[in-house]
């Protein structure tokens, strides 16, 4: 084996260094087959959490089938066409070996997997008691409860609640929304159950690793050809991740898999049917779901902090001097009921889209903004909930669709640019 330049991780101390070994390893990858190659981490972040229509989806439980594994566990998951389509290559690169076309020994033969799809439902539940866990610390500090008059009512809560959601989704690091955490980096690639790991590793950021181990691999060109055969890509980043690629036309042309799509598409395949059959779109429950939090946020601080302490100034009939006493006070409850007859839909709707627009981190003026709010305010007169909730949904896809075409285009500029630069590598 040639001696490696030297990669890092994402433990090095020097930024510089570690921007350098970066651009080494993407400029190494340019040397590969860039089309059966798939960048998770840069230029496709939301592949398999959008539709081909740019909304949020969340894979569907029901559609998982189980993978094979290396011992067995049988708690290994895939979205079933993928999960066929996994067993199909395994198989193929079996007869491979017995053919003597393939030598034992490398990370990718025997093929079995060593993760799959999580479950963005549970995922999300553990983030909700994070996100409250926050807002007590930071969104109802002591300060800041003093700020809001000791947040007697729900009233009080209110302006501290949507202070620490709008300071959480402009970090860009959090979200309360379900679209809005399945659309961060935070939510693993693998709930869209479209990826299968076949090895386990701890850091994916050693970069030396991945070229000693993976790279590096006389039969890596096989793993690469192979898995392109049964529409799978390999993910850049991590060499060990294959992820279906569902443009692939290996599901037509490859014999096999055209079996295992017929089976599993009788009306035929698209990516899009694909979307309608095995995702769901959560925008329509989670505004629902956000009232319900809102109001549950302020439920559970009430019950940790049932009173609150009030100075009541006493006259005393036998002294020139009044008397200051402490009254307690419990804190108001209050109903979903009670709540929507003050805080009707229109409110809701017009803080959700503002979140909405917030995590996203879309780019979006100010005048666009109050645009869509007036038009959500005059579609809810007219045509109720439902045609509100339909038209946020089509109206966040549209920005975002707009904003990742100029990404993409400032993504080939960006590659263009490396690609003539003629700026030698500094060898370390």
């Amino acid at each position: 084996m040639s001696r490696l330049p030297y990669y890092a991780n994402n433990k090095e101390s020097s930024i510089a260094l570690l921007f350098h070994s970066k651009r080494m390893y993407r400029r190494e990858l340019e040397s590969h087959d860039q089309p059966s190659y798939l960048d998770l981490w840069n230029s496709n972040p939301l592949y398999g959490k959008i539709d081909t229509n740019f909304n949020i989806v969340q894979a569907s439980a029901a559609k998982l089938q189980l993978l094979p594994d290396l011992h067995d566990k049988q708690n290994l998951f895939a979205l079933d066409f993928v999960s066929d389509a996994f067993r199909a290559m395994k198989l193929y690169l079996e007869i491979m070996e017995s053919k003597n076309e393939l030598r034992p020994g490398s990370f990718f033969h025997p093929l079995n997997a060593h993760a799959g799809w999580q479950s963005a439902h549970e995922l999300y539940e553990r983030h909700v008691l994070n996100m409250h866990d926050q807002f007590v610390k930071v969104g109802l500090s002591q300060k800041r409860v003093k700020h809001y008059n000791s947040l007697r009512t729900f009233d009080d809560y209110l302006p501290a609640f949507v202070e620490f959601l709008n300071r959480s989704a402009s970090s860009g690091r959090t979200c309360l929304t379900r679209s809005g955490f399945i659309s961060k980096s935070l939510c693993p690639r693998s709930v869209s159950g479209l990826t299968i790991e076949i090895a386990k590793e701890k850091d994916s950021s050693d970069d030396r690793r991945k070229f000693a181990h993976y790279f590096s691999d006389p039969q890596f060109p096989i793993y690469v050809d192979v898995a392109t055969k049964f529409g799978f890509y390999v993910d850049m980043n991590m060499p060990w991740r294959l992820v279906a690629n569902l443009e692939s036309p290996a599901w037509q042309k490859n014999k096999p898999l055209r079996s295992i799509m017929e089976a599993h598409f009788p009306d035929g395949y698209t990516p899009q049917k694909m979307f309608d059959q095995y995702f769901t779109k959560p925008q329509g429950a989670e505004f629902e779901e956000f009232k319900t939090m809102a109001l549950a946020f302020y439920t559970s601080f009430r019950s940790k902090n049932p009173s609150y302490d009030v100075s009541k100034v006493c006259q005393m009939s036998t002294s020139k001097y009044n008397k200051v006493r402490r009254v307690v006070k419990p804190r108001r409850n209050i109903t979903m009921a009670g709540m929507m007859v003050k805080y009707d839909d229109v409110f809701w709707f017009r803080l959700y889209m503002q979140l909405r627009i917030r995590e996203m981190e879309l780019d979006i003026s100010e005048r666009q903004v109050k645009h869509e709010l007036r038009e959500i305010e005059q579609r809810y007169s007219n045509m109720g909930s439902d045609s509100v909730v339909e038209y946020i949904t089509e109206r966040l896809a549209y920005y975002l669709r707009k904003q990742m075409g100029k990404f993409s285009s400032l993504q080939e500029e960006r590659k263009n640019l490396l690609i003539s630069s003629q700026t030698p590598d500094i060898m370390l």
